[in-house]
């Protein structure tokens, strides 16, 4: 609680890593920049650790990856982002998909016209033999038909969500989540 993805990464950078952190006394954490009172007591309590440990658990039965952003499986490229996440969620058939070479993201209005609708299954479908991971975010409009048609030309396809993995949105798009899973993911 109350710490970002850039707070987080600066104290993991300061103490040498994650465990270290909790090891810390609370007058040594208030010694860092940027962690106050607040911070240091909410870290100090342990309640941050505790509820960790029961998302590892709740993930373990749910089959999605956690992927920390100091592992090899986290994306190199959004390690370039300045406030990238420290973890992110996945889920499907291979997270090599998160390091793929070609990877072309695809987002449109939520109400496409058909002619909208028409360019958009094209040009997933010329795609295809460049071997491209497609990325788009599970939404209304152009991005499901982004997702359909990867599907349905068994194209890798990704999905970003804004929420977490434990609910598909729009709840229409489910059975297209689920075949996503099957040659690509969600994250």
């Amino acid at each position: 609680p109350l710490i970002g993805s850039v707070n987080a990464k600066h104290l993991i950078a300061y103490c040498g890593g994650v465990r270290e952190i909790f090891e810390l006394k609370k007058q040594d954490l208030m010694a860092i920049e940027g962690i106050g009172p607040k911070i240091a007591e909410s870290i100090h309590s342990g309640e941050g650790l505790r509820a960790a440990e029961r998302e590892m658990r709740h993930l373990e039965g749910a089959d999605i990856q956690p992927i920390f952003f100091l592992s090899n499986e986290y994306p190199k490229r959004l390690l370039e982002i300045h406030n990238a996440p420290i973890l992110i969620y996945f889920t499907g058939s291979n997270d090599q998909l998160l390091h793929h070479q070609r990877i072309v993201s695809i987002v449109g209005t939520r109400k496409p016209t058909h002619y909208g609708r028409q360019l958009c299954e094209q040009l997933v479908e010329g795609l295809k033999a460049y071997n491209c991971l497609i990325v788009s975010g599970l939404a209304f409009g152009i991005d499901i038909v982004a997702h359909k048609t990867s599907v349905e030309k068994s194209m890798p396809t990704l999905g970003v969500l804004g929420h977490g993995l434990g609910r598909i949105y729009p709840e229409e798009h489910r059975s297209t989540a689920n075949k996503m899973r099957e040659n690509g993911g969600l994250v």
